[in-house]
């Protein structure tokens, strides 16, 4: 049973979980976290730079202990998710009531991630639309099965407000009520 001010927000990088996060915690008057933003701040590093300088699977560890820790608070809280947080933590999310997926069509994606040099995942191929669009494309082969395995809600966020989204999250959460 989802309660109305617990959210952990998952989805693919772009799909807006940062900005429904702003929103969620306004809304509720409620905590908003960014689990990339707690990691940056931990280590003093961009995401980019301990990709670079320490390697994927050191950030998977961080990640998982930052959720860990998050999951273990008695604090009501908006979590938003890094894209692959996920893909390595799915146990721990299965547990979980209150994830929500932010569905985004890979079109939508590739607007929203095209030019953007801050992922490290996407560095190279953000600069070319074929490129970008054939990696959104096995990323989301992967990646779609496992958001949906693990989520209680899911929302299509192609073509709607950020207050749209919200709206709908509110809604569906009631009616798991």
């Amino acid at each position: 049973m989802i309660k109305v001010n617990d959210y952990i927000l998952i989805g693919y990088m772009g799909s807006g979980k940062s900005s429904v996060k702003e929103v969620l915690k306004k809304a509720y008057g409620i905590d908003g976290v960014d689990t990339d933003d707690m990691i940056e701040k931990m280590q003093g590093l961009s995401i980019s730079n301990i990709f670079e300088t320490k390697g994927e699977e050191y950030f998977r560890k961080l990640e998982e202990q930052v959720i860990k820790r998050l999951l273990d608070s008695d604090k009501k809280m908006v979590i938003a998710t890094g894209g692959g947080l996920p893909i390595y933590n799915k146990d721990l999310l299965l547990k979980e009531k209150g994830v929500i997926y932010l569905r985004a069509k890979k079109e939508t994606l590739i607007n929203r991630l095209v030019n953007d040099t801050k992922r490290p995942l996407l560095s190279d191929e953000s600069k070319d639309i074929e490129s970008l669009d054939k990696k959104i494309d096995d990323m989301l082969k992967k990646r779609a099965p496992i958001y949906e395995e693990v989520a209680d809600i899911i929302i299509d966020v192609d073509e709607k407000t950020i207050e749209q989204i919200v709206e709908e999250i509110t809604i569906k959460a009631r009616k798991d009520k």
